[in-house]
């Protein structure tokens, strides 16, 4: 298959939000302790990035590309315009989409490291 890349869009609004995922599974105990241990050994780590306003253009270039991914089911690659380094993501929610003005969109999108 062939390796899908994040389409050449402008780039999304700052701050870009960033967080690791929290791999931890906790067993509580009945006299009160809490056994821990890592369901995985691989911290992913997770994105949101949100454009303000993005043209009609733009928008569609994003849809089609989700389209194309299959929403979350296929995994991309996305240069991270803040360390400029490249990551194998995928999409982990839905494209939220608000229409504010006349070719103008309000886009978030969260994606996920593999």
């Amino acid at each position: 298959m062939t390796t899908l890349t994040f389409p050449t869009l402008p780039t999304p609004q700052f701050p870009i939000t960033s967080a690791n995922e929290d791999p931890t599974i906790a067993t509580e105990f009945e006299n009160g302790m809490t056994q821990t241990r890592p369901r995985f050994t691989r911290l992913r780590r997770n994105w949101t990035l949100k454009w303000n306003y993005m043209l009609n253009g733009d928008r569609d270039t994003l849809a089609a590309f989700w389209i194309t991914a299959a929403g979350g089911a296929a995994s991309f690659t996305w240069t991270n315009p803040y360390d400029s380094q490249t990551y194998t993501v995928r999409f982990t929610a839905p494209i939220k989409e608000t229409w504010t003005t006349d070719q103008v969109w309000q886009i978030e999108i969260q994606i996920q490291e593999l």
